[in-house]
């Protein structure tokens, strides 16, 4: 019993859950990986502790994840209203291009998009089978850039992993936005690539509105739950996210 509680403590960590909290730890494998990525780490912990008494174990990881579908295809949004948020951001930046950069499979992403009502909403999309390397590298911002034509520079990352505040940094994107939705702690993602933390996307427009308004980060605040950027327009105005 001892050598299956340690070796089930041992999968835990390594995969990133809390079992005490049952919760995922901040950027775990779990909630910013590709599928690639959490089965090789999946495969690998079974392979180390079974010392040979399991077999196949990576076919049997692989045919267990297929067996559980579209695990994504049924989630809620954290907008009570995507499609119609989404439409608000178009009427209120012309011009502005929407992309999904996902470290999900593309079979999941399009189940999501399909539930969500939000494919007309999205230009490009890009996942986590479709790139040689997953986040935090950059090349999937990079590509994404060059599908819409367009430079990092050009774009606003925004995402509650490390995983995404780290592939923006790494691209060099104009602006990375952390959002404190998911795993991602406030300090985490600042400390990981985030320009600016915000409760939620909701908060995006405001955020989006200071940018292209001409103003500027000035200086970071901390507190206990909310890590963020002043922005200012070099006059006494100042906006607090």
């Amino acid at each position: 019993q001892d050598v299956v509680e340690k070796y089930i403590a041992h999968f835990h960590h390594e995969i990133g859950w809390d079992p005490a909290r049952e919760v995922l730890l901040p950027s775990s494998f779990l909630s910013s990986g590709t599928w690639e990525q959490i089965l090789d780490k999946t495969v690998n912990s079974l392979e180390e502790y079974s010392k040979g008494l399991l077999v196949d174990v990576r076919e049997k990881v692989e045919n267990w994840n297929d067996s559980l579908g579209d695990t994504h295809a049924n989630d809620e949004t954290l907008v009570e209203d995507l499609p119609g948020f989404l439409s608000d951001l178009r009427q209120q930046h012309s011009g502005i291009i929407i992309a999904i950069c996902t470290s999900d499979n593309r079979r999941p992403t399009n189940a999501c998009i399909t539930n969500w009502k939000i494919g007309e909403h999205i230009d490009f999309s890009i996942c986590g089978d479709e790139v040689p390397e997953g986040k935090p590298s950059a090349k999937p911002l990079l590509e994404l850039c060059k599908q819409a034509k367009v430079t990092p520079e050009d774009c606003v990352v925004v995402g509650d992993t490390c995983a995404d505040t780290g592939m923006g940094r790494n691209a060099n994107a104009g602006m990375v936005v952390g959002v404190l939705t998911g795993t991602g702690t406030s300090d985490y993602l600042l400390d990981h690539g985030a320009d600016i933390v915000i409760p939620s996307v909701e908060h995006l427009p405001r955020v989006l509105l200071a940018s292209s308004s001409g103003m500027r980060k000035v200086r970071r605040n901390s507190s206990s739950e909310l890590t963020a950027l002043t922005w200012t327009s070099g006059s006494e105005e100042s906006e607090q996210f």
